[in-house]
């Protein structure tokens, strides 16, 4: 938990670069398409979150790990996706 207070403000960065890597994805229902895939993504961190926390409560990973390890993740998802995005 204590991880968690300083790892959880970062979520809103991640789903704003989220949201631009994924916007010029497709060519049809952009608008729709873009919404639905950052939802996706959002879910996507939460469900990690929410696993990350459960195995490091439990032990099988360090606390430092469940906090932070979807944040790294999504954080280089990320950057990827910026890198290939088109402008």
């Amino acid at each position: 938990e204590y991880y968690k207070k300083f790892a959880f403000p970062f979520i809103v960065f991640l789903v704003v670069f989220l949201s631009i890597g994924l916007t010029g994805k497709t060519k049809k229902n952009v608008l729709i398409v873009s919404l639905a895939s950052c939802i996706g993504a959002s879910v996507a961190f939460y469900v990690m979150m929410m696993v990350t926390m459960v195995l490091s409560k439990h032990g099988y990973i360090t606390p430092f790990m469940g906090a932070w390890f979807p944040v790294f993740f999504f954080t280089a998802g990320s950057a990827v996706l910026l890198k290939y995005s088109r402008t």
